[in-house]
């Protein structure tokens, strides 16, 4: 994967803050310490925050697991908070669905799929940034945004698929705030929120085939006592039998 490097720092040294800085064996020796020391810190870092996500209990409810990988999120990006949002068919609207800091309770519960960066991220499954929210056309509870010192917002899709046949695919978004006016984005960051957010989907995989799991592991204690009653011939109460299990 290192064959890039001569192609890296040709690209470097056509950069305008970077004509007087030194010779091919300066960027040579530049590359290699990034190499060395640089790079594997940095992807050991982003390893661990992967990790902490995946590692996240499936025990614990939707709204819990969506809490604690926002927290993450925030941790990582230097945010202020982050809010999740999921589309519910029925209304046609985005339910509120976890944040961090837990503000459910001061949040409005629906918000319009159309004319929202939550419904435009929704409908076209892409990360939408905002610099600035007070300028963002999108971003109607302006009001509220500044209260919390939130100038400047980076919205990334989730979702979720369906494990059972009556079920649909869960689509929703993730935004997280930042307290900087006109801020500038790097596309390192938008790249890692979306991983995390990808994350977050395997940890509700995981939950769901848990549930299953757990649901066939009843059923067949149900069939094991129905069948050693039929065996000791003294006939079958279901009332018994589900009182047992």
């Amino acid at each position: 994967m290192w064959n890039i490097s001569e192609d890296l720092i040709k690209s470097l040294q056509k950069e305008p803050w970077a004509q007087s800085c030194g010779d091919q064996d300066f960027w040579t020796h530049l590359i290699q310490w990034f190499k060395d020391t640089v790079l594997p810190e940095f992807l050991g870092d982003i390893s661990s925050r992967v990790d902490e996500i995946i590692e996240i209990s499936p025990d614990l409810s939707e709204p819990e697991i969506l809490t604690g990988t926002t927290r993450y999120m925030v941790d990582f990006l230097g945010a202020i908070s982050a809010s999740v949002r999921t589309y519910d068919p029925n209304t046609e609207q985005m339910l509120s669905y976890g944040s961090y800091p837990y503000e459910e309770h001061s949040r409005a519960k629906y918000i319009p799929l159309e004319d929202t960066i939550a419904g435009y991220v929704v409908k076209s499954r892409k990360p939408y940034l905002v610099p600035n929210v007070l300028e963002e056309k999108l971003y109607q509870d302006k009001e509220r945004a500044v209260s919390k010192g939130a100038f400047s917002i980076m919205a990334v899709p989730l979702a979720i698929p369906r494990f059972f046949p009556d079920e649909r695919d869960t689509a929703g978004v993730i935004q997280v705030y930042f307290a900087e006016k006109d801020r500038p984005f790097s596309q390192l960051e938008v790249q890692m929120a979306d991983l995390m957010a990808r994350r977050l989907s395997f940890v509700i995989a995981r939950k769901k085939l848990l549930s299953m799991h757990r649901i066939n592991e009843k059923k067949d204690a149900i069939v094991q006592k129905i069948f050693l009653k039929l065996g000791a011939r003294g006939g079958v109460k279901m009332k018994d039998v589900f009182n047992r299990v």
